[in-house]
């Protein structure tokens, strides 16, 4: 739990303070070339900046949360479906051997889910299994 926590924020930190230092001391003509793409992109940079500050603290929570196997599967569902997606409403389109890594990569993801199933079935066993219930007795 909380030493979780501090290993995530030790490390945003951590990368905090590189990238200060590194724009720091970053050549002045390189940083006229950035601050000039930037005024052109800035828009987009920002909303790519909050999309991967939000997708990494989901990461760091679904891991610490559950487990990184379960991370590995809602992840490579997000591609199955980003790529189904570019597919149906981009344009895009797939080779035949696309398609087949694509069949693999919901053959694996189905697969998982339906062991993680079998083993919640088998974990929450009746009871009383193989016993008899006592009736009450009437006065």
């Amino acid at each position: 739990g909380e030493n979780k926590k501090n290993i995530f924020y030790s490390f945003s930190i951590i990368t905090l303070i590189f990238f200060f230092f590194y724009r720091l001391f970053c050549p002045p003509f390189y940083y006229f070339l950035i601050l000039r793409e930037r005024k052109k992109k800035k828009k987009k940079k920002i909303q790519f900046s909050i999309c991967s500050a939000l997708g990494q603290s989901f990461i760091f929570f679904t891991i610490s949360t559950f487990d990184p196997l379960v991370n590995a599967t809602v992840t490579t569902t997000r591609k199955i479906f980003s790529v189904i997606y570019s597919i149906l409403f981009k344009g895009n389109s797939l080779s035949p051997i696309g398609w087949f890594g694509v069949a693999i990569a919901c053959a694996g993801v189905l697969a998982d889910i339906s062991d993680k199933a079998q083993a919640s079935q088998k974990t929450v066993a009746p009871k009383n299994k193989g016993k008899k219930k006592k009736k009450k007795k009437t006065k």
